[in-house]
């Protein structure tokens, strides 16, 4: 959880950054937070449904520890270009046969936008999913 990654004596009076965690935790699509150098601190709970993977599993490591070089490579470019636009941005792509589950065609979408908090800033992605 971002409690192991952000110094925890000042999460707990941070009120803001609690409930954007809860908020987040309760959101029916996937959702991530990650910081500059791409280490997830977040991931909710549908993240962990759709990535088939535990928080324990993601929380600290990078797209290059569990997913493939060439996908790992645009997440992290797609990241890179939302640090650089602090307003957002949106990537979306089609997969075909994707391994996670099984489904044949995905049309995913990310929204990634850079958020202030007195912990320091953090990248939020929000990711939609349609599954044909």
């Amino acid at each position: 959880m971002i409690k192991h990654a952000l110094n925890p004596e000042h999460l707990e009076s941070d009120v803001v950054v609690t409930g954007l965690l809860e908020c987040l935790d309760t959101l029916p699509n996937p959702a991530f937070i990650k910081n500059r150098e791409g280490v997830y601190l977040f991931v909710n709970k549908e993240l962990e449904s759709f990535w088939e993977k535990t928080k324990e599993e993601v929380i600290g490591k990078t797209d290059l520890d569990f997913l493939p070089f060439s996908e790992a490579s645009d997440c992290s470019k797609s990241d890179q270009k939302a640090w650089q636009n602090p307003t957002g941005i949106t990537t979306s792509y089609e997969t075909q046969n994707c391994e996670y589950n099984r489904k044949v065609k995905r049309y995913i979408t990310i929204n990634k936008r850079i958020t202030q908090t007195s912990l320091g800033e953090f990248l939020i992605g929000l990711v939609n999913v349609l599954e044909v």
